[in-house]
């Protein structure tokens, strides 16, 4: 699945990308870092944390994405560190109609990332999903066959009255992967959804995906 992941970030990126992209590179990191700062501030003074360590959590998965050094790197930061603030994650990319499993992470997982990265959901089957892609915005749902598709609700022993946070991951304009979210931190417990921190790393791993393609022409 990395591969897949590699070759949808060179469909998009092209190959327009000129000899100044080194440059580019480092401006857009320069300008992450400032912005990964403002977003770090405005989750300490606007999110209750739910638990003590939850700022330096978000640092830790901040500096972890902008470690990277390549976008199958980055996209397994982005999950890891997302879980940290839901009970579960997991991304899938946008392959024409369809999304395929990449990485499922949070509790209670192990038995399932096997099976999430053979998964292949048709947008079509899948409302949620559908809408996230198609208007490139998150989506709350519920945990029905109709809004996730069935294979997908059947792996993760979702019911229809949970409900999951849909976030696409843009590149250039266009959604290359959709992150799900959702609050079930093991049996019998919850662990609710703290999205401006999942958007927040969602920002910071949209910004260091392009500048690491960039930098591996």
């Amino acid at each position: 699945m990395s591969t897949e992941l590699e070759r949808t970030i060179d469909s998009i990126v092209g190959d327009t990308l000129s000899s100044k992209m080194d440059t580019f590179a480092a401006d857009l990191a320069e300008r992450l870092h400032s912005e990964c700062a403002a977003l770090v501030d405005q989750i300490r003074k606007t999110d209750a944390p739910r638990q003590a360590d939850s700022y330096d959590k978000l640092l830790g998965g901040l500096r972890r994405i902008q470690k990277s050094n390549s976008v199958v790197e980055v996209a397994g930061a982005l999950v890891d560190s997302a879980a940290s603030f839901c009970g579960r994650a997991g991304l899938l990319i946008n392959k024409g109609d369809n999304l395929l499993g990449f990485r499922l992470a949070g509790a209670g997982t192990a038995d399932k990332a096997d099976a999430f990265q053979e998964l292949s959901v048709a947008l079509l089957d899948a409302a949620a999903f559908e809408q996230a892609v198609d208007l490139s915005d998150s989506v709350v749902a519920s945990g029905s066959p109709r809004d996730l598709s069935a294979s997908f609700v059947e792996l993760l022993a979702l019911r229809p009255e949970d409900r999951v946070g849909l976030f696409p991951v843009r590149l250039r304009s266009k959604v290359l992967a959709v992150l799900y979210c959702d609050s079930k931190g093991g049996v019998g417990i919850s662990a609710p959804m703290q999205s401006t921190a999942i958007e927040a790393l969602i920002s910071s791993a949209e910004g260091w995906i392009e500048a690491v393609s960039t930098r591996k022409r």
